[in-house]
């Protein structure tokens, strides 16, 4: 990350991991809000980097969030600037064997999580979490960016429709000592429906801060990108192809916590320039030049509280809990 320090990546990315488990400590403590928002396990995973398991009332596997990121922003603000942190985690998705999402995975995902290296509660083992493959069981990232005086607060989610992957010369796999054709020479591996996956973790994670700090997001925006579709030719040799078909979606929530009304409006009104800024980028990004299909709307606004609330009723993207205390 240029521009800051390791030991900085590494204080913001702790202060981050305190926050986070400050959020879940609240919501298991409290048993009825734990059973309201849709909780039902969680347990620390022993990754080098702060990370967590938990398990939800509507998936039969077990989520992964962990911290690899974290950096300091500069930002302005009605008395000059203020340092703002950013945060990113990965999300992923250990499935249960009997889940009809199961075959979506790539064929080594399914040998994995059949396999020893997960033990019975669904999850990979002390000794084997750091030696899977980053990419594997990944659905998706969440983004956190706060500010100093904690009066700002952005949660994002950010997934494809469907993360698609090709074996472009197959593959085979050995068993007892033969070689069984598992895949096709150009056949589909991997056909995740990453925005199904990541949802019902990312409700819940919202909804449980909504609780925790007693707030109702000011501000929800959907973006919308090109997809990308992995070839593999060799194992680590690949190709990417951009395409509007399997399109990326980037969800922020926002909150501001400010109480007077003159601040409160200029940090609204900062937030909406900053989400502008990122839609634009997006548009200006050689990727947007080269994807194939017919073009999604870059940006499209969904609920702000100075429009009075809901501008959309793209309830996909929402969850009318968020609103509920």
């Amino acid at each position: 990350m240029a521009g800051i320090s390791e030991g900085d990546s590494v204080d913001i990315i702790s202060m981050l991991h305190w926050k986070i488990e400050n959020i879940f400590l609240r919501s298991f403590m409290d048993e009825d809000f734990r059973v309201a928002v849709g909780f039902k396990k969680i347990s620390t995973s022993m990754r080098d980097l702060p990370s967590w398991f938990l398990w939800v009332n509507d998936r039969k596997g077990a989520y992964e969030l962990e911290i690899i990121q974290g950096r300091t922003i500069s930002q302005r603000t009605k008395k000059g600037k203020e340092a703002h942190y950013w945060g990113r985690t990965v999300l992923r998705y250990f499935p249960h064997p009997d889940e009809e999402v199961f075959n979506k995975f790539s064929i080594f995902e399914q040998v994995l999580r059949l396999g020893d290296a997960f033990d019975h509660t669904g999850t990979p083992k002390y000794a084997e979490v750091e030696k899977l493959h980053p990419s594997h069981f990944f659905i998706g990232s969440i983004e956190f960016f706060f500010a100093s005086s904690d009066k700002v607060w952005r949660i994002i989610l950010e997934t494809q429709d469907r993360w698609i992957e090709y074996r472009m010369k197959g593959l085979k796999l050995s068993k007892d000592g033969v070689q069984l054709e598992v895949l096709a020479p150009g056949e589909k591996d991997r056909n995740l429906p990453g925005w199904e996956l990541c949802w019902p973790f990312f409700s819940k994670l919202v909804k449980a801060f909504c609780h925790v700090y007693q707030i109702h997001p000011s501000l929800v925006y959907i973006m919308n990108a090109p997809g990308k579709i992995i070839y593999y030719e060799e194992e680590e040799k690949e190709t990417l192809d951009y395409t509007w078909d399997y399109p990326t979606r980037r969800l922020e929530v926002a909150f501001v916590f400010a109480e007077d009304p003159a601040e409160r409006t200029f940090l609204l009104r900062m937030l909406k320039e900053r989400i502008r800024s990122k839609a634009n980028a997006i548009k200006r990004g050689e990727i947007f030049k080269i994807a194939k299909g017919e073009p999604l709307p870059t940006l499209q606004k969904l609920y702000d509280v100075e429009k009075g609330g809901f501008v959309s009723r793209a309830v996909n993207y929402m969850d009318k809990n968020w609103w509920v205390r």
